[in-house]
């Protein structure tokens, strides 16, 4: 099971259309500070939403006299029922942990502080935003299900905050430890070698894959794995001819590409068994 990479309360249809939001977040506040202090003592079990319920009369407004109105559950014998999203009906959803890697972030005059693409971020409703490193990955969580829209809303928004174009490409928890799982170099020697993982829009179609694979060379080894390009250069065999700009060039469509040693990195840290709130 995961370890905690945030607790976030959101309100239920219910509490937006029928009641003050005002009171919503104060109650809110209240069962932060509560979970907060209960932390420690749960060892960081699982990765949890709290969602706000209407309850009858006692329940947890007994346990928490500050908390009245509504009242907000937590199902301290259910962590493993919320972690897996079987959530009920009564107006909560599902959230799901997202990376987007940004194109072209911090090179050619392109400087955003990760502070700046965080607000930005938190601005358009997603939760426990966090950065990585300072090359553009932004790692969220959101309700939405369809990533294509997804990309569209934030490159979107990038733009408007930041005065030119992002392209982004999104995968989410799962498509990255699949992918640090079964790329073709898995247990390869890599010693002398440095891999970049270029991430695209879709999976080539067969004509795009056959011209990417024809830049293989003594200096260069290229795969296309689904929706991913890895390629391995070897500095000292000689200078390589491959390159983010001339994949696009190849595949007509955008990508952005990372060192693949950042992308285990980022997997490691963030969503491994071993992971423990890691740093934003």
């Amino acid at each position: 099971m995961d370890s905690t990479v945030g607790v976030k309360v959101r309100p239920c249809r219910s509490c937006h259309d029928h009641d003050n939001i005002n009171t919503h977040r104060d109650e809110r506040d209240a069962i932060d500070i509560i979970y907060r202090s209960l932390q420690a003592d749960q060892q960081r079990a699982a990765i949890t939403e709290i969602y706000c319920m209407r309850l009858d009369e006692g329940g947890v407004q007994s346990r928490f006299p500050g908390v009245s109105g509504l009242a907000i559950t937590i199902i301290f014998g259910a962590w493993n029922w919320v972690w897996r999203g079987v959530i009920d009906n009564r107006g909560a959803f599902v959230v799901t942990q997202y990376v987007a890697f940004l194109r072209a972030i911090n090179i050619s005059g392109r400087f955003v502080k990760m502070a700046r693409l965080r607000d930005i971020f938190a601005s358009m409703d997603f939760d426990d935003v966090r950065t990585y490193i300072q090359s553009g990955n932004v790692l969220f969580q959101a309700s939405e299900s369809d990533v294509g829209k997804l990309e569209r809303e934030i490159e979107a928004e990038l733009e408007k905050a930041l005065g030119f174009d992002v392209p982004t490409l999104i995968r989410t928890k799962e498509d990255l430890a699949e992918f640090v799982a079964t790329h073709p170099l898995v247990g390869r020697d890599l010693t002398g070698a440095i891999v970049y993982v270029s991430f695209l829009r879709k999976a080539p179609t067969s004509p795009q894959r056959e011209a990417v694979l024809a830049l293989n060379s003594d200096v260069d080894e290229v795969h296309v794995h689904g929706r991913e390009v890895l390629w391995l250069t070897r500095p000292s065999v000689g200078r390589s001819r491959v390159s983010n700009t001339r994949l696009e060039r190849l595949l007509k469509m955008n990508a952005t590409n990372r060192n693949l040693r950042t992308i285990n990195q980022l997997v490691q840290t963030y969503f491994s068994t071993d992971a423990v709130d890691s740093p934003r």
